[in-house]
C-alpha cells in the first residue's frame, strides 16, 4: 500500500523586520458622512446662535426709538423693500440665464423659477439650495454636471470680476469718491476685456483644436482633450468667452450691488437712522460676499458681518452695531418673506408632478 504523502499547509511569508507597519484601517464613508453632517450642523447652529446675537442687539434699549420707527413705517417703506428683494432675485436669475446663454439656450422663466426655488433653500444648511438647482438642470433641463459644473465656473469668474474691485476700493476711499471711481472702472472693464479674449482662444472648434494641439502629446491630458467629458467642461469657455453675455452678466452683477445697497439705505430710514450711501455700498458688498462664501447656509451670518462691518464705517460711536442690527435684521425678515413667496411661484411654474421628469434637451447653439 502505498503511503500518501500530505504537503504542508502554505503560511504567509514573514514581511522583513526593516518593512513598514500596515497602515490601520480607512474610515468607513458611514464616519466621514456623519462627520460631514456634524460640521453642517454646528455651522448652521453658529449662525443661528450669531442670528441671536443681533436679535439681542437690536432690542436694548438704546433701540427703543429705531424700533418705535420701525412700527411707524409706511406701506409704501415696506412695499419697496420687498420690490427691491424681488428685484435682486430677479436680476440674480437673468445673471444664471445670460451665462450660459452662449451654450444653451434655455427658457429664462424656467432658469428664473429655479432660481427662485434655490436661493429660499439657500437659507439652510448642506448646500441645499445648490444641490436642488443642479438637480433641477440635470434631470429637468437635461444638462450634463460637467456642462453646469463650467456654467458654475464662469460665473464664479463674472462674480469676481464685478463684486471684489469695488469692494477693495471701497475699503481703500472708505467712500465713493472719484477715485473711488475711476479705480473702479478701470479694474471692471480690464479685468472683463481679460477674460473674454483668454476664453475666446479656447473658445469653439478652433480653440478646441488648440488645447488638442497644446495638450495632444501628454500621456494623460491629451487624450483626455479628446472626450466627451472634456467637450462638456469646455463649454465655459464658449460662455465665458461671448463678448455680450460676458459684460452683460457683469453689468447685472454690478447693478445687483446697487439693488442690495438700496435695500440697506431704505431700511436706514425706514428705522430713523439714514446712513450714507457709501456705508451702505461697502455693507451690502459684505453682506453679499458672507453670503455667496458661508458653508452652513445664510442665516446669521450675513446678519452678524453686516453688524460687524457697520460698526467700523458707521459714524455712530459706541451703539454703531446696535443700530444696525435692526436695519440688518429688517433687510433679511423683507427678504425672506419675498424669497419665500418668489419660491412658491418658482414650484408652481416648474409643476411638482414633473419636475425631474425627462425634457425634451434642447439643442446647443452652434
Amino acid at each position: 500500500m502505498t503511503a500518501m504523502m500530505t504537503e504542508p499547509a502554505p503560511q504567509s511569508p514573514t514581511p522583513p523586520p526593516d518593512s513598514p507597519e500596515p497602515d490601520g484601517p480607512a474610515q468607513p464613508p458611514g464616519s466621514r458622512r456623519l462627520a460631514r453632517i456634524a460640521i453642517q450642523c454646528a455651522g448652521f447652529i453658529a449662525g443661528l446662535a450669531l442670528l441671536g446675537w443681533c436679535v439681542s442687539l437690536a432690542f436694548k434699549p438704546e433701540n427703543r426709538h429705531q424700533l418705535e420707527h420701525l412700527r411707524e413705517a409706511s406701506a409704501a417703506q415696506l412695499l419697496g423693500l420687498l420690490g427691491l428683494s424681488l428685484a435682486t432675485l430677479l436680476v440674480n436669475g437673468l445673471i444664471f440665464w445670460v451665462s450660459i446663454r452662449p451654450a444653451r439656450r434655455l427658457n429664462a422663466a424656467d432658469v428664473l423659477a429655479t432660481n427662485a426655488i434655490a436661493t429660499f433653500l439657500g437659507y439652510l444648511p448642506f448646500k441645499l439650495g445648490l444641490v436642488v438647482r443642479i438637480a433641477i438642470h440635470n434631470r429637468r433641463d437635461r444638462l450634463p454636471l460637467l456642462t453646469i459644473g463650467a456654467w458654475f465656473a464662469a460665473m464664479a469668474i463674472t462674480l469676481s470680476i464685478a463684486i471684489w474691485p469695488p469692494a477693495l476700493a471701497g475699503l481703500w476711499r472708505k467712500s465713493l469718491d472719484g477715485p473711488w471711481l475711476l479705480t473702479t472702472a478701470a479694474a471692471v472693464i480690464s479685468l472683463t476685456t481679460a477674460a473674454i479674449l483668454m476664453a475666446r482662444l479656447f473658445a469653439g472648434p478652433p480653440g478646441l483644436a488648440r488645447l488638442h494641439r497644446m495638450f495632444g502629446r501628454l500621456p494623460i491630458a491629451g487624450p483626455a482633450t479628446h472626450t466627451r467629458a472634456f467637450t462638456q467642461l469646455h463649454s465655459g469657455f464658449d460662455m465665458l468667452g461671448h463678448p455680450g453675455c460676458t459684460t452683460a452678466a457683469v453689468g447685472l452683477r454690478l447693478f445687483d450691488l446697487v439693488i442690495i445697497s438700496a435695500r440697506f439705505a431704505l431700511a436706514s430710514v425706514i428705522i430713523g437712522a439714514p446712513i450714507p450711501w457709501d456705508s451702505a455700498f461697502l455693507v451690502a458688498a459684505t453682506f453679499f460676499i458672507i453670503g455667496v462664501l458661508s458653508p452652513f447656509g445664510v442665516l446669521g451670518t450675513r446678519e452678524a458681518g453686516a453688524t460687524g462691518i457697520a460698526a467700523l464705517l458707521l459714524p455712530y460711536g459706541d451703539s454703531a452695531g446696535q443700530n444696525f442690527a435692526v436695519v440688518a435684521l429688517l433687510v433679511s425678515a423683507t427678504e425672506a418673506i419675498a424669497y419665500l413667496a418668489a419660491a412658491g411661484l418658482g414650484l408652481a411654474w416648474l409643476r411638482p408632478d414633473r419636475l425631474f421628469r425627462n425634457a425634451r434637451e434642447t439643442p446647443p447653439l452652434p
